[in-house]
């Protein structure tokens, strides 16, 4: 739908998933190629962290456009905001430097993570300064959501790799 403020972060979200998809062992993982030398697939968490990053990523895109509402008990990005809108200065996830530097396509998955979280505060940044509390609310769950992913990220970045390069 034109002028939806989801259409904003579309180009960040083809980013972070072209990340994702990229990263061999996601590929491995599910099918779409031979399987990776770098991953560790008969480690336990290396498939759950996968299906759980593909599905936060869900979540947060059907949050940012409504599809869905945030309730309480879900991820929720706590933030502070002053009287004017401000672009947050990150990194917002700052948990992710591990995993900085072991691949590209991680590398890129963890940019664009940290970039669409900076995107989606502000975004909320700016509806509270217009009184748009419950739009705010709205997109501070899908942050929450986006924020949700780092130990998922970790765990996958722990494994990616062979045991002398893992973080």
């Amino acid at each position: 739908m034109p002028g939806d403020p989801s259409d904003e972060l579309r180009d960040p979200f083809d980013k972070i998933q072209l990340g994702f998809d990229n990263l061999r062992g996601f590929q491995s993982i599910k099918g779409w190629s031979e399987p990776d030398e770098r991953v560790d697939y008969s480690h336990p968490d290396t498939l759950p962290a996968v299906v759980a990053i593909d599905a936060a990523l869900k979540r947060a895109k059907q949050l940012l456009s409504f599809a869905i509402h945030g309730e309480r008990g879900e991820p929720f990005f706590r933030a502070d905001f002053g009287s004017v809108p401000k672009m947050p200065v990150g990194p917002l996830l700052p948990g992710l430097a591990a995993a900085r530097g072991l691949d590209p396509y991680l590398d890129q998955l963890v940019d664009g993570l940290e970039a669409l979280l900076a995107q989606v505060v502000f975004m909320a940044d700016c509806q509270e300064a217009v009184d748009a509390l419950n739009t705010s609310r709205q997109y501070l769950y899908a942050a929450g959501t986006i924020a949700s992913l780092e130990p998922h990220v970790l765990t996958l970045a722990a494994h990616l790799l062979p045991p002398d390069r893992r973080p």
